[in-house]
């Protein structure tokens, strides 16, 4: 079966699945499908990160001499470390794992994976830059070749489940 008739058959699944639970349950449900095909193989984080690292030397003046293991707020430090939690987990490395590898808690790299996803999506300019530099790099190093403009994030019936809220006094400005 090929990727779109797997998705065809996904849509009208969940489209079935909408209309029975609104039948028995009078209820709108919003669904959201996410693919969990991973992108990548597995490579070596320390590959990832002296690549990543590599970048981050590279577009920053200010030297970090633990590169995207340095504990700051700086942007670009941040971005990038973003980055690499993302490449990890997109390479099936659990949570802990890769907080354990780089220092840092797995509820900063759960945080981490949010916010470089969320910026993905809305389309930011330095976070598109960044991916798509570490995905040249890792088709270049290890041809490995994956692209951030993949149909990864589909949602469907984006209206809004409950009706607006009205205050009981009135429109309030």
């Amino acid at each position: 079966m090929s990727v779109i008739d797997t998705k065809m058959n996904a849509e009208l699944k969940i489209k079935q699945f909408k209309a029975d639970f609104l039948l028995e349950f009078d209820i709108e449900i919003l669904v959201t499908m996410k693919h969990k095909k991973s992108k990548f193989p597995r490579i070596k984080l320390e590959d990832l990160e002296s690549m990543i690292n590599n970048m981050l030397h590279k577009q920053v003046s200010i030297k970090y001499p633990d590169g995207i293991r340095t504990h700051g707020r700086e942007h670009d430090l941040i971005n990038l470390r973003y980055c690499f939690y993302k490449i990890a987990l997109d390479m099936k490395y659990t949570l802990t794992f890769v907080a354990c590898y780089l220092g840092f808690h797995h509820a900063s790299v759960l945080h981490g994976r949010k916010v470089i996803t969320n910026l993905l999506i809305t389309k930011d300019a330095i976070s598109v830059f960044n991916i798509n530099n570490i995905y040249y790099e890792l088709k270049e190093k290890f041809g490995i070749d994956a692209n951030i403009y993949s149909d990864e994030f589909t949602e469907y019936n984006t209206q809004p489940i409950l009706p607006a809220f009205e205050h009981p006094g009135g429109n309030i400005s």
